[in-house]
């Protein structure tokens, strides 16, 4: 069989320009005809300013496929791929039907392509200076560029995220901000001519190498930690890429005379108080305009104290139940060395102390008294005395003998607040008054006694609410004006119970009277 006229076509598979850069890039072309190809046939590629993939050219080569990838050269301008084919036969299949290929002996197409080239981007200088990989550099402004990008038609510039410059060439003037300490900066090559075109870009790391450090301090004046009565400590501060020196002090501790200083030199001066002084030191760096990282220290001024004081693992309060042991825990501040804990109260032969060293010892009594127990604390600028009150009660009952003959709590049980109320005390029931016995019958309201009197010791010294498994959690203990004002109308003094633990609790009346006994009558009050 005859085919008539044939028709043949070369078509670009994936695009309607050649672009290649660096990795080279191909495109496809196929080589059909109206005609079909028959077995036999090949194919005479040509290519003109590049080459075909896997063969290495230069230009041409007999190859049994109508379909192939060509690669360009690097070049500006035009490429052209060409296809002959010959050695087409007759072929006739297993029904005796004849396909005669022979028209397409001889038969070619031909594409030209623009070739448009956009060359690698270079390293990046800083400042004109090459980079590869990474860089740093100080605070404030510099100059990033690329030498110019072959048919790049213009450049874009990504900085770090903060820092500011604007260019759309291949160089650009940047300026660094602190508050972004590194990143990457890299530059795109741009050729918008050609319709998805791949761009070319290249990328250094950056980081800032001039940021203030915290600062070193150096300590003059003193042979230790402590700064006594006179002394004056010199402190001197260096740090890396510091303009300036910012100080400031807390507690007992001055700074050239106030709680704030400038300067790499300072002088450090006592309050003159006791306690604990610290100090906190930063530079500060002008061209990034950001302060170091702080540096802190202190010191102790003037002779020892003691601080917070925990009992059996929790805050002290002052009170412990009689029979009950106590385990005390002692901030001690600024000692180098202890007297040893003693009791100094008239019957401390009725109490149990054992010293278990500068910050703790062990107590107990079966005695209700308030003890006194001290110590002498030593440092380098001198001793004083310190120590705590411990108040044993007696938790199981008793009464006690004052101008208030009964106490009322309520609500009971109770959740958030108590309030007591205090009951004037009758004649004949034991009472006495800073003015003498009461006439029978007669009661003494405590506002008459607040209001009307001068002579406020009738007044309850305490008022304290005693848990019965840890002792005393809340004392009204104030001076003669303060108990003026906190007992309001009614003779009643609200109590917060809020966060107190749960469980059984009892209200003493702890009377200023020294003539008066001295056993306690309990209300029992729960909190739930």
């Amino acid at each position: 069989m005859t085919m008539g006229q044939v028709t043949t076509y070369l078509l670009p598979v994936n695009s309607g320009y050649a672009v290649t850069v660096p990795p080279k890039e191909s495109v496809g072309y196929l080589f059909g005809s109206s005609a079909p190809f028959t077995p036999g046939c090949t194919f005479n590629w040509e290519v003109t300013n590049g080459w075909l993939d896997f063969v290495g050219g230069p230009n041409q080569s007999q190859l049994a496929i109508n379909a192939r990838s060509v690669f360009f050269n690097n070049v500006n301008g035009n490429g052209k791929v060409k296809v002959t084919v010959s050695g087409c036969t007759s072929v006739t299949d297993a029904n005796g039907n004849v396909t005669d290929g022979t028209p397409n002996n001889g038969k070619s197409s031909e594409v030209t392509v623009q070739i448009r080239y956009l060359g690698p981007v270079g390293d990046i200088k800083i400042n004109g200076n090459t980079v590869v990989g990474s860089v740093a550099v100080s605070c404030g402004t510099h100059t990033a560029s690329v030498d110019p990008v072959l048919n790049a038609n213009y450049y874009i510039w990504e900085l770090p995220n903060g820092w500011s410059g604007s260019s759309n060439t291949n160089t650009i003037t940047f300026s660094t901000n602190s508050n972004t300490l590194s990143g990457i900066i890299r530059v795109t090559a741009i050729r918008n001519d050609a319709s998805n075109f791949r761009e070319q870009n290249k990328l250094v790391n950056i980081s800032i190498n001039n940021l203030p450090g915290a600062p070193n301090v150096s300590i003059s004046g003193v042979p230790d930690s402590f700064i006594c009565s006179g002394e004056t400590v010199v402190a001197t501060a260096s740090g890396a890429n510091a303009s300036s020196y910012n100080w400031t002090t807390t507690g007992s501790l001055l700074v050239n005379g106030s709680n704030s200083a400038t300067g790499s030199t300072v002088t450090f001066t006592g309050s003159g108080g006791n306690g604990n002084g610290g100090f906190v030191v930063s530079t500060y760096s002008a061209d990034c305009n950001i302060s170091s990282p702080n540096t802190t220290g202190g010191f102790y001024t003037g002779t020892p104290t003691i601080g917070a004081t925990s009992a059996n693992g929790n805050t002290f309060n002052g009170g412990l139940c009689n029979g009950y042991g106590v385990q005390l825990f002692f901030d001690i501040l600024g000692a180098t060395s202890y007297s040893g804990w003693s009791i100094t109260s008239s019957n401390g032969q009725n109490a149990y102390l054992s010293d278990y060293g500068i910050n703790s010892l062990h107590f107990n009594s079966y005695t209700n008294d308030c003890y006194g127990i001290d110590t002498q604390l030593t440092n380098r600028c001198g001793t004083s005395g310190a120590g705590v009150t411990i108040c044993v009660y007696d938790c199981s009952g008793g009464r006690i003998a004052t101008t208030v003959s009964s106490v009322k709590a309520y609500p009971n049980p109770a959740k958030n607040l108590i309030t007591v109320e205090l009951l004037p005390a009758r004649a004949g029931n034991n009472s006495t008054s800073s003015h003498g016995p009461t006439n029978k019958g007669q009661t003494k309201t405590i506002d008459e006694i607040t209001l009307k009197s001068q002579n406020v010791s009738d007044l309850p010294n305490r008022i304290d609410l005693v848990s019965e498994k840890n002792g005393l959690v809340f004392s009204f203990n104030g001076n003669d004006s303060a108990r003026r004002k906190i007992l309001r109308e009614g003779n009643k003094l609200d109590i917060d119970v809020s966060s107190f633990p749960r469980g059984v609790y009892y209200i003493h009346i702890v009377s200023s009277d020294k003539s008066a006994e001295s056993k306690v009558e309990k209300v029992r009050v729960l909190l739930q």
